[in-house]
């Protein structure tokens, strides 16, 4: 601070003269030496958004296990189509019938994707 008070007193000396002759740089440096904060400072301090994200991720994190809560205790369970011995069991069972869900028996009629001609006396 005490350098503060030197550059105020060098340009209180300073400003006693013209003003024409005083810069840009002059301006501003003797604006900030009478007034250390601005506007703009005064209303959004610097830490103002370290403020607002450390907030919202207080937020996220309390919301987690209140999610984990209504989860466990207040929706249903699953159907048992979701349970993964479940779907193995569809899998194999697909296998076995050679019904594949994209390309199953009807992939005959196929090439890579495109329609086959038809062929004469039907497939």
């Amino acid at each position: 601070t005490s350098s503060r008070a030197w550059w105020k007193q060098w340009y209180q000396r300073r400003v006693r003269g013209d003003w024409k002759e005083l810069t840009d740089e002059d301006r501003i440096r003797l604006y900030r030496a009478y007034f250390p904060v601005t506007f703009a400072e005064m209303k959004y301090p610097p830490s103002y958004g370290f403020q607002v994200m450390g907030k919202v991720l207080l937020i996220i994190s309390l919301a987690f296990p209140l999610l984990w809560l209504v989860k466990r205790f207040v929706l249903n369970p699953a159907p048992y189509q979701m349970h993964p011995d479940y779907m193995r069991m569809i899998d194999d069972r697909m296998d076995a019938l050679h019904n594949y869900p994209v390309y199953g028996p009807q992939m005959k009629y196929y090439d890579e994707g495109n329609l086959k001609p038809r062929e004469e006396g039907g497939y």
